[in-house]
C-alpha cells in the first residue's frame, strides 16, 4: 500500500490566490477595529495613520507566510509575488471606490514588499543550506602525529 504525500504543493495561482485574500481581510479587520476604537472615542483621530500601517505590515506578512506555506517552493520569488497581488489589489481597489487618489502609494508599497520579505526570510533559513560533508584526506604519518598529540 502507497502512503500518499501529505506534503504536496498546491499551483502557484491557489496559493496566490489564498494569500492575496487572506491579506486583504486581514487589512479589512484591523482597519475596522482602529476605526470602532477611533468611533467610541478611545483612540484619537490622527491614531488610522498607524492603524493603516499596521494593518498593512500585518497583512502582507500574514498573506506571504500563507502563500509560501501553500506553494513551498522558491520561498523569495513567492513571497514577492504574493507582495506584488496585494498591491494590485489594493491599487484597483484605490481606483473603484475612492476615485484614484494615490498619495502615499509608495509608503504602501515598501510596508507590504518589507513585510512579505519577512516569511520568505524566514523560510529560508529554516530550511538552511544543505552542506556535503568532505572529509580531508590525510596521510598515515599525519594521522598517527593526530593521534600521539591527543593523548601526550
Amino acid at each position: 500500500m502507497v502512503k500518499p504525500n501529505v506534503r504536496t504543493s498546491i499551483s502557484v495561482q491557489i496559493g496566490l490566490l489564498q494569500g492575496g485574500a487572506c491579506c486583504l481581510l486581514t487589512i479589512g479587520r484591523i482597519c475596522g477595529f482602529f476605526a470602532k476604537l477611533i468611533d467610541g472615542g478611545i483612540l484619537p483621530a490622527n491614531a488610522m495613520n498607524y492603524g493603516t500601517t499596521t494593518a498593512l505590515l500585518c497583512a502582507s506578512i500574514l498573506g506571504a507566510w500563507i502563500t509560501c506555506a501553500r506553494i513551498r517552493e522558491k520561498p523569495l520569488l513567492i513571497c514577492l509575488l504574493s507582495a506584488g497581488v496585494s498591491f494590485l489589489t489594493l491599487i484597483i481597489i484605490r481606483i473603484l471606490f475612492f476615485e484614484g487618489g494615490f498619495h502615499r502609494i509608495g509608503v504602501t508599497a515598501l510596508l507590504l514588499l518589507g513585510g512579505s520579505l519577512i516569511p520568505a526570510l524566514l523560510v529560508s533559513r529554516a530550511r538552511g543550506v544543505r552542506k556535503k560533508n568532505h572529509k580531508k584526506y590525510r596521510s598515515r604519518k599525519e594521522k598517527k602525529k593526530i593521534r600521539i598529540g591527543k593523548y601526550y
